[in-house]
């Protein structure tokens, strides 16, 4: 049974406040109902603003301009709601237009029947003209999508929690500039406004429409902003003060999501060089970052708001490689990703997927793959042709393809297994050995299991008659494999190329680096190679590069420690002493505390054996005991910077 237009009312955000009476004298100003069919536009823009409608049953969509310069601002109204109430309130013309989602019935108000009712209740009209103005923000917060698990009641609270924040801005107004000290950060709700890199000459670097949140970092983190906010369009934002967004955080799941990446990166002082492809210096810095961490160097451009297609651009005319632009369109040879071991395309960010002239097409985040390049020619029995593309599209893409291709592509049964290990023993030489697709999948799931459970440490221990496997866990080793021994130089081999160590010399000792992505994450595995009567030994460190960005707050030192350290890190001279056993917290606690105490006033040097993580703004030394490198040499030099 349908309600009446009074009970509607009374349901109805508009009327939010106003006593019954009022609602039953406005419900009998509506005509009686009439039915809209599917897609009919009842009121189009630009139309004289002369009519309100209560939605009685379906749904009505109401598009409007509200700044965009492209489209149109979509929302839609659904049962017992009102549309059209606050352009006969102003009395001007509305730029929105009315559609019927579904077949819908509508309750219409004319403006002479409203105008009547209003001018016998006048002392009403601050009221309605408040919740006609809630009611539209409602909306608009809605649109953000960052409230998306809040329900209408929660929502609406929120709303009128931020109403006090709204605001509106005309074109060319700036609500920041670069470096200015950050107060609040915004959240667009209609318009676009462009951010501008002031340093880089005024580079337009993104522009922002409705749900873009902005400034959150200069506010939270770092004092200031990193570049200028100016509006293109009219438009309108909530401004939001660290206590309000501290709330909002609490609040919505999203958006705390949200604000913890952006607050987990590291923000470049040179960020606007990241929008200078064409300058020495802009060419150098993104080259750097590729080359260290291309998944850190896409989080810089989202960070600044960049859309893949853009970043991509900018990453060919730095690097001449061809890129392919994120698409759900893609036509992969499916012959390619088959000569590809799953795990090695998951482990490295590769993926073959076309054959043209040059020999094979492979996507890749980065140029820089060393001796990957020739390994994928290996595999694939063809030159390569690198493509670059965006990280989060490739790692879909991989899961996506392999999973098409179906398990039995990816889980062999025990006698193919077999095969592949004897025909491995019928390899000579032992970089053929290495690169072997059984071998291959060994080391990758070593890895992958390896950080799966947290391991801090990975040994392979040359025995008689095996290679063991075994994992640091919490301090402890545990045996959780065993390779044959005439496996052993294979294994061990394909370890060192991933290394870039010399496979050939195993009468010394080697160190080297690799480095992984698994699970979004990135990793570096400190590697160090010692003979042994029964051949070579392997341990590997794991280092996790998100371990860095915590703060002494994450660390959770007490009430007693902390406040003392705190105290001690801050003194003008002295030495402090981290001891612990392996994977204890010593280099997380130290990186922790340089991350407290750095800043632009602060010269920060650090000696490291080895550097385990890169910092940025900090100068890093790496001892290096074969040309003199020491600690004492080191430290004689810094006291003279």
């Amino acid at each position: 049974m349908q309600v009446s237009i009074a009970q509607s009312l009374s349901q109805s955000r508009l009327m939010a406040g106003l006593p019954a009476e009022v609602m039953d004298s406005l419900a009998e100003r509506f005509d009686d109902a009439h039915d809209v069919p599917a897609g009919e536009v009842f009121k189009k823009a630009g139309d004289a603003a002369d009519t309100a409608y209560l939605v009685r049953s379906g749904n009505v969509q109401v598009s409007e301009s509200r700044g965009l310069a492209d489209g149109a601002y979509a929302y839609t109204i659904g049962q017992g709601e009102i549309v059209g109430v606050p352009a006969l309130l102003d009395g001007g013309e509305d730029d929105a237009e009315f559609r019927a989602a579904e077949d819908t019935t509508l309750a219409s108000l004319g403006r002479s029947q409203f105008d009547d009712w209003l001018a016998s209740y006048e002392e009403y009209r601050s009221a309605l003209v408040l919740n006609a103005g809630l009611d539209q923000q409602y909306h608009l917060l809605r649109k953000t999508q960052l409230f998306n698990e809040l329900n209408a009641i929660d929502l609406f609270a929120l709303v009128r929690e931020l109403a006090p924040c709204f605001e509106r801005q005309n074109s060319g107004d700036f609500l920041f500039h670069e470096n200015d000290a950050a107060k609040c950060a915004f959240l667009v709700a209609s318009g676009e406004f462009r951010i501008i890199k002031e340093s880089a000459q005024d580079t337009v670097v993104a522009t922002l429409g409705p749900g873009a949140l902005t400034g959150t970092a200069g506010l939270l983190q770092y004092g200031k902003y990193n570049a200028a906010m100016r509006v293109a369009t009219p438009g309108e934002c909530w401004r939001l003060d660290s206590a309000q967004l501290k709330r909002l955080r609490a609040r919505s799941r999203k958006i705390d999501d949200r604000i913890s990446r952006e607050l987990s990166l590291p923000r470049l002082e040179n960020d606007s060089l990241l929008f200078q492809p064409n300058s020495d210096e802009g060419a150098r810095l993104i080259l750097e970052l590729l080359r260290e961490s291309p998944v850190n160097l896409w989080r810089r451009f989202r960070y600044n708001h960049q859309e893949p297609r853009a970043v991509l651009k900018i990453l060919e005319e730095v690097t001449g490689i061809d890129p392919l632009y994120p698409t759900d369109d893609l036509l992969i040879d499916s012959d390619l990703p088959r000569r590809f071991p799953p795990d090695f395309a998951r482990m490295h960010n590769l993926l073959p997927v076309f054959y043209d002239a040059q020999g094979v097409q492979v996507l890749t985040v980065t140029p820089f793959l060393g001796t990957l390049a020739s390994e994928c020619a290996t595999l694939l029995g063809a030159p390569v042709r690198l493509r670059l593309t965006e990280p989060d599209f490739l790692e879909r893409l991989i899961e996506t393809t392999y999973q098409n291709l179906g398990e039995a592509d990816e889980e062999e049964s025990d006698s193919d297994v077999d095969d592949d290990w004897q025909k491995l023993e019928q390899l000579d030489d032992i970089e053929e050995q290495a690169q072997a697709a059984p071998v291959i999948k060994l080391v990758n799931s070593i890895f992958s299991e390896a950080i799966s459970r947290g391991v801090s440490d990975i040994h392979l221990d040359a025995g008689e008659s095996r290679l063991d496997v075994r994992y640091r866990i919490d301090g402890v080793l545990q045996v959780v494999n065993s390779v044959p021994r005439q496996y052993q130089p294979a294994v061990i081999s394909r370890i060192k190329i991933l290394a870039d160590l010399d496979i050939a010399e195993r009468r010394l000792p080697q160190d080297g680096r690799i480095a992984l992505r698994i699970e979004g994450r990135s990793f570096d595995l400190r590697v160090a190679t010692v003979p042994t009567v029964h051949g070579e030994s392997v341990v590997m460190r794991i280092l996790d590069k998100s371990s860095i960005r915590v703060s002494l707050e994450d660390l959770r030192m007490g009430p007693t420690i902390g406040p003392q350290w705190q105290e001690l890190i801050r003194r003008a001279n002295g030495i402090v002493l981290v001891t612990g056993p392996t994977g204890s917290g010593k280099t997380t606690t130290l990186y922790a505390t340089i991350n407290e105490i750095s800043s632009p006033e602060v010269n920060v040097i650090t000696v490291e054996d080895p550097v385990e993580y890169q910092l940025e703004g900090i100068k890093q030394i790496q001892v290096n005991a074969k040309i003199d490198l020491t600690f004492a040499a080191v430290l004689r030099s810094i006291l003279r910077l």
